[in-house]
């Protein structure tokens, strides 16, 4: 869905938000839970290709924890990783403030969730001041069933993010009707990413080669 034009030099941080309290699930093959690992995929080849270094963090039943590093290892890697991953506990707002003291600085950053908790926007503005340049995606758990009476607006989410420059961006079930998201040659989301470091949607893959690390 993002093609990579004037890409930034810097490492990747894809992490995806993992915890169970906020998946949703339309079906057994439809979930905020799936669509999140498809895009943390994704988005990892896409990085890699650009020869960038990428690491991951999930906060999984097992948290994951990967520095940025390059190479065709480094896929695989991340493949088996989200292949093996389970909800777990961790709020993100909590797994945001633990991480971030270890992830440096001006880098890259990719947060992938269906959270509709502000709590987490607090320590995700912290990493912004520190110099790291964040894209939010956010998995809308509504369009996956969740109660809508229990959950904020996501205009609430665009609206604070963007004062304060937040790159922001709503995906929902409807990917699932695409014929197919997965990562692999012929199957990559295009990503721009901007000079800046933003990342920005495109278009939608078409290739199911991953599928049976799942």
């Amino acid at each position: 869905m993002r093609s990579l034009e004037g890409a930034p030099t810097s490492d990747w941080w894809i992490i995806l938000d993992f915890d169970r309290h906020v998946q949703a699930y339309a079906n057994e093959s439809e979930s905020t839970e799936e669509l999140g690992v498809i895009l943390a995929a994704s988005l990892a080849e896409r990085g890699l290709l650009a020869h960038h270094s990428v690491g991951m963090l999930a906060s999984g039943k097992e948290p994951v924890w990967m520095r940025p590093e390059s190479g065709k290892h480094r896929r695989w890697e991340i493949l088996r990783a989200l292949a093996l991953l389970n909800p777990g506990e961790t709020r993100l707002a909590n797994f945001l403030e633990n991480a971030g003291p270890a992830m440096g600085h001006q880098a890259t950053l990719i947060i992938i969730t269906s959270s509709m908790e502000s709590d987490w926007l607090k320590p995700l503005a912290s990493l912004f001041w520190r110099g790291f340049t964040p894209t939010v995606i956010l998995i809308d758990p509504t369009s996956f069933d969740a109660p809508s009476s229990t959950l904020a607006n996501v205009g609430v989410f665009d609206k604070l993010l963007r004062e304060t420059n937040i790159s922001f961006h709503v995906v929902t079930r409807d990917l699932f009707k695409q014929p197919d998201i997965r990562p692999g040659p012929r199957g990559q989301w295009e990503w721009r990413i901007m000079p800046t470091g933003k990342a920005i949607p495109v278009r939608t893959p078409d290739d199911l080669t991953w599928k049976c690390l799942r």
